[in-house]
């Protein structure tokens, strides 16, 4: 389950990005 916040940690950062 630790990917799955991994994943969303790193779309956050994307989000944050843009």
């Amino acid at each position: 389950m630790i990917d799955v916040l991994t994943r969303i940690s790193s779309y956050m950062d994307v989000q944050r990005l843009e």
